[in-house]
């Protein structure tokens, strides 16, 4: 509930203020609301979130191949196969591009994430989780290093 300059000028005559010290409060409370409203317009851009997928391995050759490959996090019901997964992507895209003009046929992969529309990706319960390709991080170790203090 905020108050209003009036509802504030009233409630002070009412609390007995000469009008010298009304005005006083009327514009500290001024100055308050205008400081208030310039925080808010100084907040700037909301930060993105990104996703990162941490991978574990010994092996340096599938260290450098994740490291090297694009990734998406894709999103589906939990009764459904992940090897299933692709297969759905793929009869979302068909379905979209026998439907769409040629600017919004799906090509590769990663369009896929980008432009299927929702309406052709409902019926196969596969959704992305981001538009764009997520980062692999290759973990080193398999346990985590606590140091003893």
């Amino acid at each position: 509930m905020s108050i209003t300059k009036d509802d504030l000028a009233e409630i002070l005559v009412q609390a007995g203020l000469d009008a010298t010290a009304r005005s006083k409060v009327i514009k500290i409370a001024e100055e308050i609301e205008q400081e208030k409203k310039e925080e808010k317009g100084n907040n700037g851009p909301k930060a993105k979130n990104k996703y990162v997928i941490l991978f574990r391995t010994d092996n340096d050759e599938i260290k450098k191949a994740i490291t090297e490959t694009e990734a998406f996090l894709i999103k589906t019901l939990e009764n459904v196969d992940a090897n299933e997964v692709p297969n759905r992507m793929l009869r979302a895209a068909v379905e979209q591009n026998i439907n769409v003009k040629k600017k919004g046929k799906i090509n590769k992969w990663n369009e896929w994430c980008r432009y299927v529309k929702g309406k052709y990706r409902k019926p196969y319960q596969v959704q992305p989780c981001s538009k764009e390709p997520v980062q692999i991080v290759v973990l080193d170790s398999e346990s985590i290093p606590f140091n003893k203090q």
